[in-house]
């Protein structure tokens, strides 16, 4: 059972055998516990303060809760590695519950060892968190990515003495997790991933009375929508390779991190060899061409504005390089002799070679991910300031000054943040003033509420600048972090805002109508609009946003726009939202629109080199939705590993006008209908122009595209279609309706 890092392999088994009897087993129970007296458990003459340990264990995990609970009052609150369920938190901060006939599953282990986890869990025990005397499952720190296993039974009754278990690949593998459906006809259940192991084994054995009528599924966490990323039957005593180590549920790399790469490398004559080694791919420069940066040194590997040379050395674009090589195609991989700088000549080095991908001239051809162009951040247009602050600082560095300064605050105020500060109410900025800034003293300085109020308002028609802060523990029913009221203008710029809640939309930001808005290198993670829209920001009513270098992880809207929602922004109103260079990942839906969101009275965004990885919808769009005439255009950007339950895994159109010019849609799934995208409706329309679909799938119709109730007008142009897939109609286009395709 081989397989490399990161993946996974599948293997389910059935057997025959025997358990004893639940009666018996409670009565083990009750005499584990009356053996131990005020948490001593005595046994075979020795003592084991086992249940005190427990406790100490539990409590000394207590303040490493993941999820969306009221937040510490402490100034300080660090986002969690992950998010993961309360059944998933046991097992990953080793809390060991008592929930086996009255005491735990360690204790009854430690009372006798043949009482291990699975079996204890083949009788309605949760041993998440134990050990039963084996080694702990890793840290939380070490937690890669959460999964959910659904087990299900035909006949209704549970699995009959079957166990599942989850553990590390290979004969000696560290057992995580083990279980069972101990009755009824379904259940669930938490699989983690961790950094620290690379490869999977799930097995089903332990002896069922009745293998034909079980069955699992595994898909994502927090509900995959019917869409399974792997799922097995069992026949007894067979053993079945269910999936030959595909890729496990690990995170998908960045976009440059694949097969773009190339190395440098070979037998020279020890001349600027620093200059060898790893070189990442970094999108496209200026004039098109793929450019490199040494994984771990500041040396580029680019093609000179010409194209001649391919050059190597420190600085992008000189035309003095340490090693050159003639230009032949536009990769690196198909020069035929590389030169270094001697010092007084360039000599050839007939052994340097690059190894791997290969222009189309060299036989062979770039994946289309490589030619996506991703410029130098700092390229992205930095909006003009308005207002600039004096030079005079007002320094604050606790509740009661930052209060003061901000809700005593005049126009060009700067007020300097000093240390971590516990918010105990709402800061109000007043209404009306110009360039007033609000500013950590240094990167990371905190604002933290309690879970009971809402951060900062800024009232109406006034500018404010935040600059190098972190907003968490907010709540309100619109915008758990900062209500941008009518009228404002705010510039956000390196700020995380993190843990915070609206009840009804925008868990960290709502911006209210007629709004200007800059968000730059800022992080949003971890935040929930409970009910609504939003799961990050709500945009709102002839708004507008630019939202630069800045990435949006782990949001949740209760409806659409789990990252962002955009709504009624009007074009006769105001101008098109941008969003550049960013980062949604990990981000999910109740509804539509898994990333973002654009909906209502042809509200327009433009999206650009920017990755949308990992994203969900609970119904359509996994990464981007758009209705009710709204406008979404996409460039030079990259949808991979994005799903949604019903149709369109990466993005979903309804009245909308959906445009994607070089795009790559990558590992895209959905429940139904569009794997990659989907498009209904009579006043849609769709253009797709040097955009590649690759392993998209559907379980019914349309594996890359899918498009339906008589579209007028779909357009593809150019890019490419590879291994999608559909259970009926359309491995890569579905079409059905009375509209034109091109």
């Amino acid at each position: 059972m081989a397989g490399g890092p990161g993946q996974l392999l599948l293997v389910l088994w059935l057997g025959f055998g025997g358990l004893w009897c639940q009666t018996g087993l409670a009565a083990i129970a009750q005499r584990a516990r009356s053996d131990g007296t005020a948490g001593t458990l005595s046994h075979g003459g020795g003592e084991s303060d086992l249940l005190g340990m427990n406790k100490t264990r539990s409590d000394a995990m207590r303040g490493e809760r993941v999820g969306y609970e009221t937040p510490s009052p402490s100034p300080r609150l660090v986002p969690a590695a992950a998010e993961v369920d309360e059944e998933a938190h046991r097992q990953l901060s080793h809390e060991c519950p008592a929930t086996c006939y009255g005491t735990d599953c360690d204790t009854l282990y430690a009372y006798d060892s043949q009482y291990t986890c699975a079996t204890l869990e083949a009788y309605e025990c949760d041993c998440s968190g134990c050990s039963c005397g084996g080694t702990l499952p890793p840290t939380p720190s070490d937690v890669g990515e959460c999964y959910t296993l659904h087990m299900q039974d035909s006949y209704g009754d549970g699995w009959h003495g079957a166990v599942w278990t989850w553990r590390e690949q290979g004969g000696d593998g560290q057992e995580l997790k083990t279980g069972t459906l101990a009755s009824g006809s379904s259940g669930t259940t938490a699989l983690c991933t961790y950094k620290s192991i690379a490869c999977y084994e799930f097995e089903v054995g332990g002896g069922a009375d009745y293998p034909s009528e079980i069955s699992w599924e595994v898909e994502l966490a927090g509900g995959g929508g019917g869409v399974a990323l792997w799922k097995g039957g069992a026949e007894a005593n067979v053993a079945t390779t269910v999936a030959t180590c595909t890729a496990g549920p690990t995170m998908s790399p960045a976009p440059t991190a694949f097969a773009c790469n190339v190395r440098f490398e070979g037998a020279n004559d020890g001349l600027n060899t620093e200059c060898l080694g790893l070189y990442e791919h970094q999108g496209l420069d200026a004039n098109g061409v793929v450019y490199f940066k040494h994984a771990t040194m500041e040396f580029f590997m680019y093609l000179e504005d010409g194209g001649e040379w391919w050059y190597v050395g420190p600085t992008l674009g000189s035309t003095v390089g340490w090693w050159v090589g003639l230009h032949v195609t536009n990769s690196p991989a198909d020069v035929v002799t590389w030169q270094v700088w001697s010092g007084t000549e360039y000599v050839d080095q007939p052994n340097v070679t690059v190894t791997g991908v290969t222009g189309a001239d060299g036989g062979g051809a770039y994946p289309p991910e490589c030619w996506v162009y991703t410029p130098d951040p700092t390229s992205s247009p930095v909006p003009t300031m308005t207002a600039n602050p004096t030079d005079a600082r007002i320094f604050v560095k606790n509740d009661a000054m930052v209060r003061d300064a901000v809700e005593g605050a005049a126009s060009n105020d700067n007020i300097v943040v000093k240390n971590d500060i516990a918010l105990t109410d709402t800061l109000w900025f007043p209404e009306g003033l110009v360039g007033v800034a609000l500013r950590g003293d240094e990167p990371g300085i905190t604002l933290a509420g309690n879970g009971t109020f809402l951060l900062i308002d800024l009232y109406g028609s006034t500018e404010v600048i935040l600059e190098d802060l972190i907003l968490t523990g907010g709540y309100s029913e619109y915008g758990g972090a900062m209500l941008v009221g009518s009228g404002a203008v705010v510039w956000v710029r390196r700020c995380t805002l993190s843990l915070n809640r609206a009840y009804d939309a925008g868990g960290a930001v709502y911006i209210e109508a007629n709004v200007v808005a800059t968000f730059e290198d800022s992080l949003f993670e971890l935040n929930e609009a409970v009910t609504g829209p939003g799961g990050a920001m709500y945009l709102y009513s002839n708004s507008r946003a630019t939202i630069l270098r800045t990435t949006f992880t782990k949001n949740k809207a209760g409806a659409s726009g789990g990252g962002v929602g955009f709504s009624l922004n009007r074009p006769s109103k105001v101008d098109p939202s941008i969003v550049e260079d960013c980062l949604f990942d990990l981000n999910n839906a109740t509804l539509t629109g898994g990333g973002m969101d654009v909906n209502s009275r042809f509200t327009t965004v433009h999206v650009s080199t920017t990755r949308f990885h990992h994203n969900y919808a609970g119904q359509r769009g996994g990464a981007v939705s758009g209705s009710a005439d709204a406008v979404i255009t996409v460039t030079d950007s990259i949808m991979a590993n994005n799903a949604a339950g019903d149709a369109g895994g990466s993005a979903y159109a309804t009245a909308t006008s959906l445009t994607f010019d070089n795009v790559s849609v990558t590992d895209s799934v959905a429940g139904r209908a569009g794997g990659g995208v989907a498009i209904t409706g009579d006043t849609s329309a769709g253009a797709f122009t040097s955009t590649s679909f690759r392993r998209c799938n559907a379980s019914a119709v349309g594996g890359a595209v899918a498009a339906w109730s008589n579209v007028p007008e779909l357009t593809i142009e150019g890019g490419a279609f590879g291994q999608c897939a559909v259970e009926e109609q359309g491995g890569a286009l579905h079409i059905d309706g009375t509209g034109v395709l091109r």
